[in-house]
Parts: structure tokens; sequence; C-alpha cells
């Protein structure tokens, strides 16, 4: 099976809680024999890579804003929404797992992903 997470952060670039779940979930979903991606959004542009750990192929893009537009950007994030649209295209997976995208991949990401036809899951960590 075709699995993405998405997650506002996801190491190596990010250690909280809630990206130590993703990781050990991607992880794990690996070790049953899935095929695992990540998307996660990174603050600088250097560390704006695709990149593979664990046998886990991380798409990470850049997108930083002001503290004063999070309660918009969370429900509609232009820049998140082209790069989450290109990327579900290219990866087309069965089911995107979502965890806290309050901050910079927004909650528009669910609807993209079941626009491709995709089983989305919302794991609200906050």
């Amino acid at each position: 099976m075709k699995i993405l997470i998405l997650s506002d952060d996801f190491p190596p670039f990010a250690q909280g809680g809630a990206a130590a779940v993703a990781f050990n979930v991607a992880r794990g979903m690996v070790h049953k024999g899935h095929d695992v991606s990540v998307v996660t959004a990174v603050r600088n542009e250097k560390d704006a890579i695709t990149s593979v750990i664990d046998g886990i192929k991380i798409y990470a893009y850049k997108v930083n804003y002001g503290e004063k537009w999070r309660g918009y950007l969370s429900l509609y994030n232009p820049v998140s929404s082209r790069f989450i649209e290109r990327i579900v295209g290219e990866v087309k997976p069965d089911v995107v797992h979502a965890h806290n995208i309050h901050n910079y991949i927004s909650y528009n990401s669910l609807r993209i992903s079941k626009n491709y036809g995709a089983k989305v899951i919302l794991t609200a960590h906050d």
C-alpha cells in the first residue's frame, strides 16, 4: 500500500512529540512492507530537499509566514496547496495520514488528498 504522511514537522528537521510520532508511524509502516512518503514543511531554504531516511521518502519544502497569518493560512495555504497537489499526484497514495498540519501545511491538503481518491486520516496532537 502507498501511504503519504503529512506533518508540519518531521525528523531530522524537528524533534517534537508529534514529529516523533509521525516518524515512528512511518517507520512502522515501512517495516510492514508499505511504500511510505512524507511531506513536511521547513523554514529554511537549505532544508527544502527530498531525501530518504530509513526507507521513508521525505519531501521537505520551504514555507514560512508571520504568526498573525496562521488562522487564515491553516485553512488554505497556497504555497503548501500547490506543493501537496504536486506530490499527491506524483505519489498517488492509497492513504494519507496527516499529523499536526495546522501551522504550515494547512487543512486544504486533506481536501486535495481526498480529491485524488486517497483515504484520509487526521491525527490531531495538540
